[in-house]
């Protein structure tokens, strides 16, 4: 039996590595939401363009996140489309 690049056999593994991409992702996240939760108390004496960093880094930080998710669930679509076409 002839093997080629494209051969399904090995197409959960994409699956599984996306799984993984997103709960490494997902981890380091929750470790720096938990972070920014547990040092909240530092940030009551700041003047407001400080306070306004604060803000928009903890949204942005948000925002990889969901941008992420949607790179990962499309890298895994395009994967499994190329896996179904062989490749062509």
């Amino acid at each position: 039996m002839k093997h080629t690049l494209f051969d399904n056999e090995f197409a959960g593994a994409s699956a599984i590595g996306h799984l993984f991409a997103v709960l490494i992702v997902g981890a380091v996240g929750a470790i720096l939401e938990y972070t920014i939760y547990k040092s909240q108390f530092m940030f009551t004496g700041l003047s407001q363009d400080a306070s306004n960093t604060i803000f928009y880094l903890e949204n942005g930080m948000l925002a990889v996140a969901i941008l992420f998710l949607i790179a990962v669930i499309l890298s895994h679509w395009i994967n499994e489309k190329s896996s179904a076409n062989q490749g062509v």
